[in-house]
Formats: structure tokens, C-alpha cells, sequence
């Protein structure tokens, strides 16, 4: 699955695109005259891969990555002369309520509130300008480019709560909030390999691009892959051809 953005000022275009099919998101940074932020549209399989479960698929994507981006809910159309009214049906039955629609009820505007759990721990992980080991814990940036991860200390040591440790700002990643096939948290920064039908093993930088965890330049989200990959290494230590 491939996904290709373009930006603008205050919106931006996901075009995400397989073989079998495709579908687009636009994201708007305030409220738009259609009453959201979020505009799914351009859903569309090819007629053999049909009633398998793609649209679902792609549905499903395009609602993840506007969680993804900070968006509560998303919004579409349905208009009988475009599409059956079985579609209008299947919109429904994944959640989506009529939020306007024409007395005629050939055309439909579509919600619906997105419950994915966004929540995940929130730490970052960087080399200690002293030691150059890693540490992790909570960051700290100071005005003056000062960069400062706190960890936590046991009770125990002379009653302080957090350490400070100064680390080198370039080696700075956040955790994903996934692990790899093993277990390892991984973190941006990270270099992870998983199998590929096409091209046998991809081995590939974990970048934050357009919001979300990626990999491959920007190009698929971690979370497509996360439960099949496996963290070989990361880029201030180790260099791969990717």
C-alpha cells in the first residue's frame, strides 16, 4: 500500500493506492463549510477484487491515518447517481450517521466519529553527551538548543524524583508505541527489516513524516507492518543501503 501526500497551507491530500484500489483523504487544519475537517472521497476498487473485503480495507486506512492526525471524526458524500444505494447502506453500517441530506434522499452527508485509541506512552530515547549511551525518559528542549531527556530515578536516591541528562540533539527519536516481531520497542530513528512479496527483505529507517510513524521515506505507515519487522539497528550507528 502506498501513500502519497501533497501539502498546502492549512490542508493536506493523502492519496492511499494499492493494486486493487484506492482511496483519498483531505485534512484541513480548522472547520470547513461542510462542518468538518476531515473529507474522505474517491473510494474506488477494481470491479475483479470487488466483495473481498478491499473497500473495507481502504475504508479503514483512510479513517486510521485521520486519527492519526489529530482528527475526531471524518466526513463523505453519497449521491444515488454516482454510486448504489447499497453503498449508502454499507456507509451505514460502519458507523457513519446522516448528518445532512436532500428531501428527495438522493444525496447524503455522511460522520462519523472515529474511536480508534490514539493514546500510547510517550517517551523519547537520545545519546548522552557524556557517556554516549542511550537514555530514555521525558525530553526537555531549552531555548538556548539545549537538549535534556529526564529519567526517572528509584524512590530511593536521595529523594529525587528525575535525573537530568543532557544528550545530543540529532540522536533524538519518540517511541512509535509498537514493537517489533521480538517484543523491542521501537522508536524514529529506528532501522527495521520485514519480508516482501516483491523484493525479498525490506530493510528501512523509521521516520515521522506527515503526522505518523513511516517507513520506506515516507512512503507507508509503521503500523501496516510493526507485527512482522524486526529492529536490526538504527541510523547513528549503523549504515544500510535502503
Amino acid at each position: 500500500m502506498i501513500i502519497q501526500r501533497q501539502t498546502w497551507h492549512s490542508m493536506t491530500r493523502l492519496l492511499i493506492a494499492e493494486r486493487k484500489g484506492s482511496v483519498q483523504v483531505e485534512m484541513y487544519a480548522k472547520k470547513q463549510r461542510w462542518g468538518g475537517t476531515a473529507w474522505i472521497y474517491g473510494l474506488w476498487v477494481e470491479p475483479q477484487y470487488r466483495r473481498q473485503g478491499k473497500a473495507d480495507e481502504l475504508l479503514s486506512m483512510a479513517e486510521y491515518v485521520a486519527a492519526q492526525h489529530g482528527h475526531k471524526s471524518v466526513m463523505l458524500e453519497w449521491k444515488q447517481q454516482d454510486t448504489p444505494v447499497e453503498v449508502l447502506h454499507w456507509y451505514l453500517r460502519r458507523g457513519y450517521k446522516e448528518k445532512r441530506f436532500s428531501g428527495e434522499g438522493d444525496y447524503y452527508l455522511l460522520e462519523k466519529q472515529l474511536q480508534f485509541n490514539m493514546k500510547r506512552e510517550i517517551k523519547f530515547r537520545g545519546k548522552s553527551l557524556d557517556s554516549e549511551e542511550w537514555v530514555y525518559g521525558s525530553l526537555i528542549e531549552y531555548p538556548n538548543k539545549a537538549t535534556s531527556i529526564y529519567t526517572k530515578l528509584p524512590n530511593n536516591q536521595a529523594g529525587l524524583m528525575f535525573q537530568e541528562n543532557r544528550v545530543i540533539p540529532a540522536t533524538v527519536g519518540q517511541f512509535t508505541g509498537m514493537k517489533d516481531n521480538a517484543g523491542n520497542d521501537i522508536y524514529e530513528g529506528d532501522i527495521v527489516s520485514y519480508p516482501d512479496l516483491d523484493m525479498g527483505t525490506i530493510t528501512t529507517p523509521v521516520v515521522y513524516d506527515a503526522g505518523a510513524m513511516c517507513v520506506e521515506g515516507g512512503s507507508y505507515l509503521l503500523c501496516e507492518y510493526a507485527d512482522k519487522c524486526t529492529v536490526v539497528g538504527n541510523i547513528y550507528k549503523n549504515t544500510y543501503s535502503y
